[in-house]
């Protein structure tokens, strides 16, 4: 027994000059999540993919009001997604088969009113009349079933479309377009919470907990702790749980001051491939349309291949009306551009904005960012722990 307490006390008084003296240790950036999507369905027809998120982009989950319904465009990242057309045909023809239903049940409620009558004076016999009631019924049900078939078809269209489940990137993509028979499709890492390895042996790792400060360097000198209520003992040592953030640019944290901040733009291009003859096309999702027609966010001084300048954080943006000719095209394998039969003041390589919200002004400054987050996978930084 004094043997048990004498080991308990000297562990004890390890532990607390442990926990007196802080520790430095390098630490690796990895993901808590990397997760790979697939898509198919059990029917005749598996689905195409025809749209899937660009490798490296960062991604994030959609807002939703409490029935569950994405607010707005901009509510989070579709990362797969698969043709509607022929879904879209399904509620088509069933929303036609209800409004036969509604006709034909109009008919009937008539049809029975009537036989009620001719039964009543006996013009008719009693089977007839039974046998009007039975198809008022069968009618009936014919019309809930359609309803029922319309809302799963329209469920159907709805789950065309996956989106992020949680902040972070495109890792992988492995199919780009094609048929969706559940193959792996497309790879994402999740980014926030973010984890911070530490290789160290059992016994070191073992003695660190929840009640021990734990600060984390980056290599620009910024600091931040970590959730200390959660970290897991591995078989290289102890992984940390922390919060990461988007950044503007390097290290530089988004600012808090209502401008609003994009990630994705899109280059005006050349929608020709082999010709030397230029026609403009843009991005499908930075057509926009208001009672004047057709118009894109154009960044003002902002262009892409420019081998001496890059693309500034913070820029002001101009509404400039086109008219698209109506062809539409694939390009760089993950979008799909317009061409444009009238391309206003647009040029080539001029950078336009990616699903821009509803309130923008002309003139407005916008921030862009880089397809960053403050800790990215592979980063390496120092872990202090313990007081110092």
């Amino acid at each position: 027994m004094v043997k048990n307490k004498l080991i308990l006390t000297i562990i004890s008084f390890t532990a607390i000059c442990f926990s007196l003296t802080g520790k430095q240790y390098n630490g690796t950036v990895i993901p808590l999540d990397v997760s790979t999507s697939s898509h198919g369905t059990d029917m005749a027809f598996y689905g195409y993919i025809s749209r899937v998120a660009r490798l490296g982009q960062i991604i994030y989950p959609p807002l939703l009001d409490g029935k569950g319904n994405i607010l707005s465009a901009r509510d989070g990242n579709i990362v797969l997604g698969i043709n509607t057309r022929y879904f879209l045909a399904q509620v088509s023809a069933t929303a036609a088969d209800v409004q036969n239903d509604i006709v034909q049940f109009k008919i009937a409620e008539c049809d029975i009113k009537r036989y009620k009558s001719l039964y009543r004076s006996n013009a008719v016999s009693q089977e007839s009349y039974e046998n009007m009631i039975t198809s008022f019924y069968n009618g009936y049900y014919s019309y809930t079933n359609d309803i029922a078939t319309t809302k799963m078809n329209q469920g159907f269209v709805d789950a065309c479309m996956n989106y992020a489940p949680f902040e972070g990137y495109v890792s992988n993509v492995y199919v780009i377009e094609g048929d969706a028979v559940w193959q792996n499709i497309i790879e994402i890492t999740q980014l926030n919470p973010i984890g911070i390895q530490v290789n160290m042996n059992r016994e070191e790792a073992r003695l660190i907990g929840s009640t021990d400060p734990v600060k984390i360097v980056l290599p620009n000198g910024y600091t931040q702790g970590v959730f200390s209520a959660d970290n897991m003992l591995n078989d290289n040592g102890i992984l940390f749980f922390t919060e990461n953030y988007p950044v503007l640019k390097r290290y530089e944290l988004i600012p808090d001051d209502g401008i609003s901040v994009y990630r994705n733009l899109m280059p005006v291009i050349n929608f020709n491939i082999d010709s030397e003859e230029i026609s403009l096309a843009v991005h499908l999702d930075s057509l926009n349309k208001d009672g004047n027609g057709y118009y894109v966010w154009k960044g003002l001084g902002q262009k892409t291949m420019d081998p001496d300048h890059g693309i500034d954080s913070k820029f002001k943006i101009q509404k400039v009306y086109v008219k698209p000719s109506g062809l539409k095209r694939s390009v760089f394998g993950y979008d799909h551009f317009a061409e444009l039969e009238d391309a206003g003041t647009l040029e080539l390589n001029d950078i336009t904005i990616i699903d821009a919200e509803d309130d923008l002004k002309d003139g407005q400054e916008i921030y862009f960012a880089d397809q960053r987050y403050l800790l990215m996978p592979g980063d390496q930084v120092k872990v202090i722990v313990g007081e110092q």
